[in-house]
């Protein structure tokens, strides 16, 4: 029998039940030299079970398990969460442990979104914060993951705006590696998209406008999905109403912008094969569009000749 917080075989049980045995034949031997003794679970027992050596664990969770399970309701989801937040940012150096345990916070995130309310009140955001600042570019993808399935929330949101330096360390680790282009370009969409005047106001002080804009540029390390992501996440911004005027000026400079700047916000992303471009008439200047898909008639081919002939002649008789 296997779950995420339950891992149980036949070996398992055969050790329990040998480690009991033992534990109730000290016991009887005790009780033999004195009737009265009392009898504790000592403070440090721990079976070991040689079918779950190299399991990782966290918050009494097997991680492994649970990211194949990631719809499984453990038993105390809270406190999950935040033993998960504090092992990757034990992991300073990132590493397979931190990619692991990383994605099962993901995982427990994205399945049960209700979670991040409570992510500010807990304080993990400005500790994942510095955590992306401080250490090496594996832990800003990571961190960058983390803050995706964290920033469709409101309140994290804010939080986020609250945080010093937040928006600086976001862009300094997309620009640490190309993959983390992709994810930071969806954290700037989501975040700013729920209209936080502060959030933009530290997008200002640091540039990331100007950023963003050379993202839109680059068209050998910027995927066309995180290109969609930045024309929402700048087309937000600049309808601001604290900063907004400002962001205009600087877009209003970009001879990029002037390709994109009619997008609507509905011509993002389609459920189709050309998924991961925004639509438009082909060859659109500022467009990201795909080749010109093959046209299914609606109706169906007509028949041969000779088939209408030999119906006509049934009909005929």
């Amino acid at each position: 029998h296997e779950n995420p917080e339950l891992v149980w075989s036949d070996e398992s049980r055969e050790k329990l039940c040998a480690t009991v045995q033992k534990m109730m034949t000290f016991h009887y031997k005790d009780q033999l030299k004195n009737i009265d003794v009392d009898w504790r679970l000592p403070s440090d027992f721990n079976v070991r079970y040689s079918d779950m050596a190299g399991e990782l664990v966290v918050g009494g969770v097997f991680i492994k398990h649970f990211i194949r399970q990631p719809s499984w309701s453990v038993r105390k989801p809270r406190e999950f969460m935040s033993a998960l937040f504090e092992t990757v940012m034990e992991h300073k150096s990132g590493g397979e442990t931190a990619e692991t345990v990383a994605a099962a916070l993901v995982a427990l995130l994205t399945s049960q979104p209700i979670l991040a309310e409570q992510v500010p009140s807990l304080g993990h955001l400005p500790k994942l914060i510095q955590f992306m600042a401080n250490n090496p570019a594996g832990c800003g993808r990571l961190s960058l993951q983390i803050l995706v399935s964290i920033t469709s929330n409101d309140s994290c949101v804010k939080c986020l705006a609250n945080t010093t330096d937040s928006v600086k360390h976001i862009m300094t680790a997309m620009k640490r590696g190309h993959e983390a282009v992709a994810v930071g370009a969806e954290v700037c969409h989501k975040a700013f998209t729920k209209n936080v005047p502060s959030l933009v106001a530290q997008a200002l002080q640091v540039d990331l406008v100007g950023y963003l804009l050379s993202l839109l540029e680059d068209d050998f390390h910027t995927p066309a999905s995180a290109k969609a992501q930045v024309v929402i996440a700048l087309k937000a911004m600049q309808m601001d109403v604290m900063s907004g005027d400002k962001v205009q000026a600087k877009l209003a400079n970009s001879a990029v912008w002037a390709s994109y700047k009619d997008q609507k916000h509905d011509l993002f992303l389609e459920d189709t094969k050309t998924a991961g471009y925004l639509t438009g008439p082909v060859g659109a200047a500022g467009y990201l569009t795909a080749g010109p898909a093959n046209i299914v008639p609606d109706t169906p081919p007509p028949l041969n000749s000779s088939v209408n002939e030999g119906r006509r002649k049934r009909i005929d008789l």
